[in-house]
């Protein structure tokens, strides 16, 4: 069983990564493209930052739960956002271009959109068919 604030997240965050994914695996998002763009434009990092910051804090702060998976990968998901944000804050623009070549490998956009699909798929089906406790 999953707590309320757990099946509200997932009903969000499930369709949300779903449709992000799907749109990477179709070649909609170029990922190095992204990066680049954060990487040349200081107000798209700050943007990105900012978003990424909000967003992890509220998940981290309503819903700071250990217990299930899926409390797990969601809380999980608000500190990995947290950090990233935080990272485009302070880190050196350097740091960040050292991670394109991730980016720019010809299997990232199956693999990050595979994994989004995976947990858009999963949180989805936690979203609606689970009981709250």
């Amino acid at each position: 069983m999953a707590g309320r604030s757990t099946i509200v997240a997932a009903r969000i965050m499930g369709p949300a990564l779903l449709i992000f994914g799907a749109a990477l695996l179709a070649g909609r998002v170029n990922i190095a493209e992204l990066v680049s763009t954060l990487v040349a434009e200081p107000t798209s990092r700050l943007f990105a930052a900012a978003v990424s910051v909000i967003l992890g804090l509220v998940l981290a702060v309503l819903h700071n739960r250990w217990k299930t998976p899926t409390e797990i990968a969601i809380t999980l998901i608000g500190w990995v956002l947290i950090l990233r944000g935080t990272s485009l804050l302070i880190a050196p623009v350097e740091t960040i271009t050292s991670f394109q070549p991730v980016f720019e490998a010809p299997a990232m956009p199956f693999v990050s959109g595979g994994l989004m699909v995976v947990l858009g798929g999963w949180f989805t089906f936690v979203g609606i068919f689970r009981k709250a406790r």
